[in-house]
């Protein structure tokens, strides 16, 4: 399978409560902000939900990496569930 992504690792950064991006080796990949939805008392559990967006979307190279790793070892077993696993 190409892979056609930025290599990782990919890191967050959190700018401020409202900002934040997940960048590798200095190019940024994404950025998340929090608009006009926040207010004093919807910020925290906004900020929350944001890192854990952040910390899902940074881990992506891992997540594929594991994946690819258990269609490898599933592949001569479960030829099937490969199949569907690995269409474009």
């Amino acid at each position: 399978m190409e892979k056609k992504y930025t290599k990782g690792p990919w890191e967050v950064c959190e700018h401020s409560w409202s900002d934040t991006s997940v960048s590798a080796s200095g190019k940024q990949i994404c950025s998340l902000t929090i608009y006009d939805e926040a207010k004093e008392e919807t910020q925290s559990e906004l900020e929350t939900i944001q890192s854990a967006n952040a910390a899902l979307i940074a881990a992506s190279p891992d997540l594929l990496e594991a994946l690819e790793d258990l269609i490898d070892c599933c592949d001569g077993n479960y030829p099937e569930a490969v199949e569907v696993a690995t269409e474009n």
